[in-house]
């Protein structure tokens, strides 16, 4: 994850950097295009940003939901294991 927030960073620095080549009316080197809408100024990064910490809290409240599930899960399991050893128990007994 750290990698890829680095990765993000130096893409960034990347295009910053060729934004600063742009000029009025030539080509852009990446695309072809004329039209530099972001050649003077950044795009607002605030809805992605936002989108982002939304998606990374999102994350975090599923995975707690998956550790309640998982233990619970575990718990039941071991429910299973101790009502069969019943089973088996009452079955030996009616067997004597």
């Amino acid at each position: 994850r750290l990698e890829a927030e680095q990765e993000v960073k130096r893409l960034q620095q990347e295009l910053s950097e060729l934004r600063q080549q742009l000029q009025k009316d030539e080509p852009c080197p990446l695309c072809g295009s004329t039209d530099h809408p972001f050649a003077e100024h950044q795009p607002d990064k605030a809805p992605v940003n936002q989108a982002l910490a939304n998606a990374r809290q999102q994350t975090k409240e599923k995975q707690e939901v998956v550790w309640q599930l998982e233990a619970k899960q575990q718990q039941l399991q071991e429910r299973n294991v101790e009502e069969n050893q019943k089973l088996e128990k009452g079955e030996q007994a009616l067997q004597e």
